[in-house]
């Protein structure tokens, strides 16, 4: 077992090795593009090895990997970085999306994982954030200073701070428990900015990153379609976005194309039709345009995704439904709006003109359920499956039109 993990290693460190002998051979000038959504990082050829691993633990290695990007990884990228994060408006978790790529080009993560993570972990400091490495026998994880909730990912407390982890599904969210760690982190917290998960804008995406999409669903006998623009770019920018606040996952915006091609479409499909109607309308559309499924079915946790994840995947639950009609309500109508969450499942209450059913009074209004999500009987406005009533819901999150 021994030989053979002897023998990986070796081929590992001989393809870096040709790689980046390949690279410095194009001469010292010449030097790397890399795209991020239509925005492009320069990086140039590295003039020295990468450090050996030969007889080092992980945290040896880390420090020696610090020094060496310190020497190899010029203030021009990082340049880059920030100016890409300022003229792309780049939310926090965006921009921590182009880290990963360019880490990944300095150093691939599937030849040299420790070295991809010292990476991120570098050039996350280095502009402007307090990154800290904790490291063990067997893992180097990556954590980032951050007061919002995640829950599903391991949170810890160092020196009076909170640091949330973003590596922690590289690990297959194996347990943390028991595991000896030692900290690799830098003095100037005061001057460091706090990393935020939410996420209430988004960048341009190029033209090419779109494709049609058609979805079909049946409202009133009828099968209706709808052609969207949409992007598959997102999938790979969300797939490890974290469990957040209610909050976080309800607001985060659908990007301009594929809102104005969604909206547009529904808005003249339910342009003749009363209020009540094109809620109905729109029930019917996040009801019956996607199969249902578990997150643990489909992505092997729990995820909740963002109303445009939602549109982009062929299946999906029912936070995921009640985040999208949420959206769209907020968009075509905007209605003030609460978000229900029971033991096992959730759903919307909205202050329509009229509220149609057994309302639910909350802070001066009424509210009438809406289930997005499809069920054994058919639930229309203000109707909904008794048994899940019964178990008493929390109201999570409110939407008031300003």
């Amino acid at each position: 077992m021994r030989t053979s993990l002897k023998i990986l290693y070796n081929v590992l460190i001989l393809n870096i090795l040709f790689n980046i002998n390949a690279w410095a051979s194009k001469g010292a000038t010449d030097s790397l593009s890399v795209d991020f959504l239509g925005y492009q990082v320069s990086v140039q050829p590295f003039s020295t090895l990468y450090p050996s691993k030969e007889g080092k633990n992980m945290h040896q290695l880390s420090l020696e990997y610090e020094r060496w990007m310190q020497s190899n990884l010029p203030s021009s990228i990082t340049d880059q970085l920030k100016e890409i994060r300022k003229s792309a408006h780049l939310s926090d978790w965006f921009y921590y999306q182009l880290i990963r790529k360019i880490a990944n080009t300095v150093l691939p993560k599937k030849q040299d994982y420790i070295g991809y993570t010292i990476c991120k972990w570098y050039l996350l400091n280095e502009t402007g954030y307090d990154a800290v490495l904790l490291t063990s026998a067997e893992r180097i994880m990556l954590y980032i200073r951050s007061n919002d909730m995640v829950y599903n990912q391991p949170v810890k407390e160092i020196n009076g701070y909170q640091y949330t982890s973003l590596n922690y599904h590289d690990y297959g969210y194996t347990s943390e428990e028991g595991v000896a760690y030692t900290a690799i982190l830098h003095s100037d917290h005061a001057n460091r900015n706090d990393f935020s998960f939410k996420i209430d804008q988004l960048p341009q995406l190029p033209e090419s990153a779109y494709e049609t999409k058609d979805i079909s669903f049946t409202h009133g006998g009828e099968t209706q379609h709808l052609a969207l623009k949409v992007s598959n770019v997102l999938k790979g920018i969300y797939s490890n976005y974290p469990v957040t606040e209610y909050a976080n996952q309800f607001n985060i915006p659908i990007n301009r194309e594929t809102e104005t091609s969604l909206i547009s479409a529904l808005e003249s499909k339910i342009a003749n039709l009363n209020q009540k109607q094109g809620l109905e309308y729109l029930l019917d559309f996040t009801k019956y345009s996607f199969d249902f499924d578990r997150d643990t079915h489909v992505f092997g946790r729990e995820k909740r995704l963002s109303p445009e994840e939602t549109i982009l995947y062929e299946k999906s639950d029912c936070e995921d439904r009640a985040a999208l009609f949420f959206y769209l309500v907020k968009k075509i109508y905007n209605l003030p709006m609460i978000v229900l969450s029971y033991p096992s499942h959730i759903n919307i209450g909205i202050a329509m003109d009229k509220p149609i059913g057994k309302g639910i009074s909350y802070n001066g209004k009424v509210y009438t359920i809406c289930e997005p999500t499809p069920q054994k009987k058919e639930y229309g406005l203000g109707k909904m499956d008794k048994t899940i009533l019964k178990e008493g819901f929390e109201i999570v999150h409110q939407h008031l039109p300003k």
